[in-house]
């Protein structure tokens, strides 16, 4: 009579635990798929800040500012390509360059496009209260670099 009670017990506390952990999965499951995606987008914007500095400073001697746009996109570019984030980050027509007083600010951004559930996990976080205005200042990624003209 015992074992029957025991077993009984056993059986309800199975379904406790299956119900427990069909509750907590959906919220595991986001702060996982929140941990990749910020752990890539960190990626992606310290891969363009070192390819923004680097050509910066490769382009610095560019007689005027188209030349030196071109030349900052191109090294850019293929920095990004090199570090197997292109995919992820695309410069093209995103780069300004600007003379001031002899020194290039060159300001490089673009708009993430890595890891693909974000728009999802970014609806979801919406719905359960986490009220994100405009996600899209999260994915802008935007870095300017300044290094004097001809050096």
């Amino acid at each position: 009579m015992m074992t029957h009670q025991l077993k009984k017990n056993q059986r309800q506390q199975k379904g406790v635990m299956s119900v427990e952990i069909a509750y907590a999965m959906p919220i595991l499951i986001l702060v996982f798929m929140s941990m990749f995606f910020l752990s890539d987008l960190m990626l992606v914007k310290n891969q363009m800040s070192v390819a923004v500095n680097q050509s910066a400073r490769a382009c610095a001697n560019k007689v005027n500012n188209i030349e030196a746009a071109q030349c900052v996109t191109a090294s850019v570019d293929r920095q990004l390509r090199e570090a197997r984030v292109q995919n992820r980050c695309n410069v093209q027509n995103r780069v300004n360059v600007q003379e001031i007083d002899g020194v290039y600010y060159c300001t490089v951004s673009c708009l993430y496009s890595g890891f693909r559930p974000i728009q999802s996990m970014l609806a979801l976080s919406n719905m359960l209260g986490a009220n994100i205005q405009d996600p899209t200042n999260l994915l802008n990624l935007r870095m300017t670099s300044a290094f004097p003209k001809g050096l």
